[in-house]
């Protein structure tokens, strides 16, 4: 519960200062491995309390533009949700895969899914999508609204799909490293 909590108003402060502009914005040539395992690292207890497992596969030559601060608060909030929503003893996969101009980073779970009606729903303000987890994790639905709006400003793209049954897969498309002439 006083996880729950830290992270809602850990998510609305960052909101609130996204909204009025005062949210500070330093993009910079990153490497997704890196953001990614610092990421992982932080949920080692939580995933190690179900039984999870992270498989990564990310080439060290996936290399983003964007905000770091921004970007590690996505992963916290999409790798926390993963574990939420996952079975006991499930994996959890983080796959990327390189676009001309970006690359994509895959966070499936092997979870209870959703149906396509909640996932239309998930990044729309004013649409609130409550649900438990797998051991009766709750959540507000503020952070994934906070990962898109972090994600755009970066000029990237997040979605997400599931077949409602097994599991679901939270996609995110940044642009690639700026090569430095």
């Amino acid at each position: 519960a006083t996880e729950s909590i830290f992270s809602l108003l850990e998510n609305l402060l960052e909101w609130s200062k996204l909204q009025r502009g005062q949210e500070d914005f330093s993009p910079s040539n990153l490497s997704l491995l890196t953001l990614v395992e610092e990421a992982t690292n932080l949920f080692e207890l939580n995933a190690g309390n179900k039984d999870l497992h992270f498989v990564i596969q990310i080439p060290t030559v996936a290399l983003v533009y964007c905000d770091n601060r921004m970007i590690y608060t996505v992963l916290r909030n999409l790798i926390s949700n993963a574990i939420k929503f996952s079975f006991r003893g499930s994996k959890i996969e983080i796959k990327a895969t390189e676009f001309p101009k970006e690359w994509q980073l895959d966070i499936k779970d092997e979870g209870v899914g959703m149906e396509k009606q909640t996932i239309a729903k998930l990044f729309q303000v004013g649409e609130v999508v409550k649900s438990l987890g797998t051991q009766g994790e709750t959540g507000n639905g503020i952070g994934l609204l906070l990962c898109k709006e972090f994600i755009e400003k970066n000029n990237g793209t997040l979605f997400a799909d599931s077949d409602g049954l097994h599991g679901s897969t939270f996609s995110i498309r940044l642009p690639k490293a700026m090569i430095e002439v």
